[in-house]
């Protein structure tokens, strides 16, 4: 076993070769943070920007992303006014972070020595209702589309619906939308009725930007081994979240996702794995969510022992070398992999 020190020094060398990707930022990145942070209110409008309020981006977003070690982040659940808050925030960086809608504007990042923010759009309320909003989300930079959260919307059901209804006719047609737009279809969240409808349909690989593995800890959120094989066959991406009901019934912690990562690996292929933390924001905890949701008992929850927060990302790399994987794979799970994938389905 190498000693600390040379962990480490691998650990740099592989992060700093690598655009390492966080493929869903989850609460830590939504429009509701900026503002928050920029004025200490949660309300909708710009009015709320007070003169002399820091950027979220250049204060906490970019300063945190680089103490982990992650280049690009997922981000948004984005309506059209929240590009203007998003927009305002990156102006106002000093150039520490800029939005990225294609694998060469993240590699260019990274170059530069910003953060990438990639937008996703988050259900049918993020277009209104309106496919012809995907347009003109498309033309902003929008390259990623979650179908659903966990529950029935006008374009499916989602995994808890005990109906297990699939894709709608208007879920249909937005995925067709999707495929002609080169915008990936993601199909976190969606009932398992709802998955093989959008792998029948959709031309394009779908991905999965942040769940888990059903065999390792029973969720409904997480995604069956048949479904993950399909996944793989059809070209798509599974990005392992870090929420911890989804990693184990008690007790999560970095081990727990890294069984996750060695569970997906080992059945299609490393190729196919990377990592979408979800993450939470001010404090890292759950403490007021209805845990009936994600069908765990009431109580204070923790994102997983030894990478509950963002500037920990450096953790898994060096449990990957600990459970043996190669520079090629370990490169992979962190961004290359993800890269590849989108690459095919956006340019």
């Amino acid at each position: 076993m190498p000693s600390a020190d040379e962990i480490d020094a691998r650990v740099e060398r592989l992060h700093a070769s690598t655009v390492v990707v966080n493929t869903y930022g989850g609460p830590y990145t939504s429009a509701h943070v900026l503002r928050k942070f920029r004025t200490g209110h949660w309300r909708e409008d710009l009015e709320t920007f007070e003169e002399g309020n820091p950027p979220f981006v250049a204060n906490v977003l970019a300063p945190e992303m680089r103490q982990g070690g992650v280049d690009i982040i997922l981000g948004g659940y984005a309506q059209i006014a929240d590009f203007a808050l998003w927009v305002r925030d990156l102006e106002e960086s000093g150039g520490a972070g800029t939005f990225v809608s294609s694998v060469e504007d993240m590699r260019q990042a990274k170059a530069r020595g910003q953060i990438g923010i990639q937008i996703c759009l988050h259900g049918p309320e993020s277009i209104q209702g309106s496919l012809e909003l995907l347009q003109a989300h498309r033309t902003l930079g929008a390259t990623v589309f979650t179908l659903c959260s966990s529950y029935r919307n006008l374009i499916t059901d989602g995994c808890r619906e005990p109906g297990n209804a699939g894709l709608s006719l208007y879920g249909r047609r937005v995925v067709a939308e999707l495929n002609r737009l080169k915008i990936a279809v993601d199909v976190s969240h969606i009932s398992e009725r709802g998955f093989w409808d959008v792998l029948e349909l959709s031309t394009t690989a779908p991905i999965v930007t942040h769940s888990a593995a059903k065999a390792v800890c029973d969720s409904p959120r997480n995604l069956k081994d048949e479904q993950i094989k399909a996944l793989a066959e059809a070209g798509g991406y599974f990005g392992v979240i870090f929420f911890p009901a989804y990693l184990a019934r008690e007790n999560a912690s970095l081990e727990h996702l890294l069984d996750h990562l060695d569970h997906i690996a080992q059945l299609v292929g490393p190729e196919y794995v990377g990592l979408g933390a979800d993450f939470c924001t001010y404090g890292w905890e759950w403490t007021t969510v209805n845990w009936a949701h994600f069908g765990m008992p009431e109580r204070r929850y923790k994102f997983p022992k030894d990478i509950e927060h963002i500037t920990q990302w450096k953790n898994i790399t060096r449990g990957l070398i600990r459970r043996g994987y190669t520079d090629a794979e370990i490169q992979g799970i962190l961004g290359t992999n993800y890269l590849r994938i989108i690459e095919k389905i956006i340019s």
